[in-house]
């Protein structure tokens, strides 16, 4: 039982605003490694980042986000965002997002897959405008031996922390801590994932928050995150999402995440 009590303990550090900063520890803590198997150099080839589903979880029969950050190189460059995924339980797709980004500026793209049990191929293209591909990252390839596939939780509440340090060093500790023999391995251990975004990456639409059990945001990611995605997580909430938020100050920005008609307690 001992962690579910660290998890409780990091629970309620952050509903009481102990927000102690979170370990240092690099943001990719969890995320999974692509191989770039093409890049053709030149002043519009751009720099690529990308984020798979919340944080670097990826939650089995739902819909994962994929965030592509774009960022220019010396000259302006626009053309398509290609991802290609195929697997167990969620077939063969391909999405395409157009996108368009001028010198050392950054534009993000997100995209929505299905995702199975398991990843046979995941591969994600950035082309100019006439389909030419610029870069080419992969995170799993069934003709590729050598790439390891992201793994995906099956059975897990999956919980999305923004802005809630207490909340991820909680869950690091339960994932770094070795159990006791006589604990219940699978219980403890695969139960729940904490998954964290930074409040400006967070999805723009509703069906980003998909993968999501539970969604906590607090202190000033409640401002910081952008009205476009606060509008997608009330859609979500009024969809039969579920949202904690934790004020950490007397100030109103927790309201604009309230839906419509919904009156907070005390009013």
């Amino acid at each position: 039982m001992r962690r579910l009590a660290a998890l409780a303990a990091g629970l309620c550090a952050l509903c009481v605003g102990a927000g102690a900063p979170a370990q240092d520890l690099p943001p990719e803590w969890r995320m999974a490694e692509g191989r770039e198997t093409l890049v053709r150099d030149g002043p519009r080839t751009p720099r690529v980042r990308i984020e798979l589903g919340w944080g670097g979880e990826l939650i089995a029969y739902r819909w994962n986000p994929i965030r592509v950050e774009i960022t220019g190189g010396e000259a302006p460059v626009g053309g398509t965002v290609l991802i290609e995924h195929a697997g167990s339980g969620a077939g063969s797709v391909q999405v395409a997002a157009p996108y368009g980004v001028g010198p050392g500026s950054m534009t993000p793209v997100e995209v929505m897959i299905p995702m199975g049990v398991w990843i046979e191929r995941l591969v994600v293209t950035v082309t100019d405008e006439n389909g030419a591909a610029l870069r080419r990252v992969a995170f799993a390839d069934w003709r590729e031996m050598s790439l390891t596939p992201p793994e995906v939780r099956l059975g897990v509440a999956a919980i999305g922390a923004v802005g809630a340090p207490a909340l991820e060093n909680a869950a690091r500790a339960l994932a770094l801590e070795p159990l006791r023999e006589e604990e219940d391995q699978n219980l403890l251990r695969d139960s729940f994932v904490v998954a964290a975004r930074a409040p400006t990456a967070l999805p723009i639409e509703a069906m980003g928050y998909d993968a999501l059990d539970l969604l906590v945001v607090a202190g000033e990611a409640l401002q910081a995150a952008p009205e476009a995605s606060v509008e997608a997580a009330r859609a979500w909430v009024e969809r039969g999402g579920r949202l904690v938020i934790v004020p950490d100050s007397a100030g109103n920005a927790w309201r604009r995440w309230l839906p419509p008609g919904l009156v907070a307690l005390g009013e």
